[in-house]
């Protein structure tokens, strides 16, 4: 699978996002490796988010000739529901607060149903 923008799009970007007021829920994590050498725990995560009072800001330019001379269009999304999966490295330290740092990245582009 290939991530790509539709055709009549030449320019999408975050304007702004706000959660609502429910957390994302975490529905699993597992171990994925331990480096003992440099104090490294490697874990997957996956965490369920239905944001129904969300709101994601998006600017949008379309490409069509005809559309050209518009201003970036600001689109606004008000309910998400998706599952997002994490890698997540956490390095761990012999003193209080046991932990240097923690390093989340997104391991695939989550699918959103809006």
């Amino acid at each position: 699978d290939s991530y790509s923008k539709p055709n009549g799009i030449t320019h999408v970007a975050f304007d702004s996002f706000t959660f609502g007021r429910a957390p994302p829920v975490v529905q699993s994590v597992e171990i994925r490796g331990i480096d003992d050498e440099n104090s490294v725990l490697h874990l997957g995560v996956v965490v369920g988010m239905l944001f129904d009072d969300s709101a994601l800001m998006l600017d949008i330019r379309p490409s069509s000739l005809e559309y050209k001379t518009l201003p970036t269009t600001k689109i606004s999304i008000n309910s998400l529901d998706t599952q997002v999966k994490l890698d997540a490295y956490v390095k761990g330290i012999p003193d209080y607060p046991y932990i240097s740092t923690v390093n989340i990245t997104l391991s695939e582009i989550p699918d959103v149903n809006l």
